[in-house]
């Protein structure tokens, strides 16, 4: 190791980096009365692709060239945590690297820059954040097919089997597709209407019967605006007519029996209407 007549930073040469016994070479600098260790792994030394990894408890930049490592103070490229003692900075150095004693943002702007934490070993990186987004979106999906879903899942919670029915795998709830079969109609007739739908009605082929559907209590009928990938009338999901107005629940009003609970698919609201009013109807069936 020697010293930079022009920089004055210390420089490691491609002989003393290649006589050295292991793959990953620790060089000890004082700069400016400061020990920064640099830890340099070289993954490919040809094709003029090399990794650079570091360690620091200030902030560091290696700039490597022709087998050199030169340890370089810098500005605004990258930053230690500084509420650590020890950070490891890891980027990508591709293209011409400039001499030492320059900084090479031009060619490094273009790769996304790294940060392994010399504290867990956590690494942060926006390709590898995105590629572990996508692997926990297809387990996602996978444990939803493992769960049942025949048809065409929608998201990770809606299962369309293509019948006129719709199942929401988060509650085990089968939803009729259409949501605006029946229109508007008061409690009585919503009731009636569910009870007595079957397959062949409502564009339903799911070989139902007249009793395999109810008009939803309300906690039912909540399902659909609660939790991840809910239902309004602005985010329908796989289900069609699903209007910007109330729906019935089976549920009576407590304290007025006259009235019974509804939602609102505009925005999740929940009220008591009366039952002479009318109101729109959503049939369910099934559940735990």
């Amino acid at each position: 190791m020697y010293r930079d007549e022009t920089t004055g930073y210390p420089v490691v040469t491609e002989k003393q980096f290649r006589n050295a016994n292991e793959r990953t070479r620790r060089i000890m600098m004082k700069i400016s009365n400061r020990i920064v260790v640099v830890t340099v792994l070289v993954l490919v030394l040809l094709g003029g692709a090399t990794w650079a990894w570091a360690q620091t408890d200030g902030q560091i930049k290696a700039c490597v060239k022709g087998g050199k490592v030169t340890a370089l103070g810098f500005a605004d490229q990258v930053t230690c945590d500084e509420d650590k003692k020890e950070e490891t900075l890891l980027w990508n150095i591709v293209g011409p690297a400039g001499p030492p004693g320059t900084t090479d943002w031009d060619d490094l702007q273009n790769v996304p820059p790294g940060i392994a934490d010399g504290d867990d070993d956590t690494t942060y990186d926006a390709e590898i954040t995105a590629l572990s987004n996508q692997v926990a979106q297809l387990e996602a999906r996978i444990a939803v097919l493992e769960a049942g879903c025949w048809g065409i899942l929608v998201g990770t919670r809606w299962c369309d089997h293509g019948d006129g029915t719709v199942t929401d795998l988060t509650t085990g709830y089968v939803w009729l597709k259409n949501a605006n079969c029946f229109g508007l109609k008061d409690w009585w007739a919503a009731i009636s209407a569910a009870d007595t739908l079957n397959s062949g009605e409502c564009d339903l082929a799911d070989g139902s019967l007249e009793g395999d559907w109810h008009l939803p209590t309300i906690d039912e009928l909540e399902s659909l605006v609660q939790g991840d990938e809910r239902i309004l009338a602005s985010t329908p999901g796989p289900f069609t007519g699903v209007q910007s107005n109330y729906y019935w629940s089976s549920t009576t009003y407590a304290n007025v029996t006259s009235n019974a609970w509804s939602v609102c698919m505009s925005g999740g609201y929940v009220g008591a209407i009366n039952n002479s009013s009318a109101v729109y109807v959503w049939p369910v069936r099934g559940g735990p």
